[in-house]
């Protein structure tokens, strides 16, 4: 089943941030709101599932109130200040700015919980060992071409390997896949030159 996700936040890195992160589930319709006015107007449209991330300040906002009174509709509260928490009877969680991809996309997921047991996975797929090699290679500043001549594959298996590799990850540009690869351990600094990649 599909989740419309609405984020309301001011704060651009917070709100980007956020919009990243929970589009790695292609499942996920991520809808950025200017306020929480606007929600009323989207939240009457459709029945699915669907999880509302807003400032914890917006609590007493009277759209937000009465979302909380709809238990189809789960409210995430971003908090500067406070650790994260979830509380199942009321369907609120609270995340703070320190709360890592995976739990964020944890609470979506308990969102998910039927009673049954049945949870939709929304934590991203890992990456394949061929997907990393080639990883490498991309945050090496290789070619596309280069990469297929190296590995013995053709061009065509490369290009649909990054294509996956950036449905995984949810990052487009080789600057980003490059910061990706080193923060997750898939390549290591010391191992790369610059004169290489100039």
């Amino acid at each position: 089943m599909s989740c419309r996700i609405f984020i309301i936040q001011n704060e651009d890195i917070i709100r980007e941030g956020l919009a990243a992160i929970l589009k790695r589930n292609p499942l996920n319709e991520v809808v950025i709101l200017d306020s929480a006015d606007q929600l009323m107007k989207h939240v009457k449209e459709r029945s699915e599932k669907r999880v509302v991330f807003c400032p914890d300040d917006c609590f007493r906002h009277s759209a937000i109130e009465e979302i909380n009174k709809n238990r189809k509709i789960k409210l995430v509260f971003v908090s500067v200040r406070d650790n994260g928490f979830i509380d199942k009877n009321s369907g609120i969680s609270t995340i703070s700015i320190e709360t890592g991809s995976r739990e964020i996309l944890e609470i979506v997921n308990s969102h998910f919980d039927d009673g049954e047991g049945v949870k939709k996975e929304l934590t991203g797929e890992e990456l394949t060992k061929r997907e990393k090699e080639i990883l490498r290679f991309v945050a090496s500043g290789f070619s596309n071409k280069q990469i297929a001549d190296k590995l013995y594959i053709s061009i065509h298996t490369v290009i649909t390997h990054r294509k996956n590799i950036t449905e995984k990850t949810g990052i487009k540009s080789v600057s980003g896949l490059t910061v990706y690869a080193i923060l997750k351990g898939i390549i290591d600094t010391e191992n790369i030159s610059p004169a290489e990649l100039i």
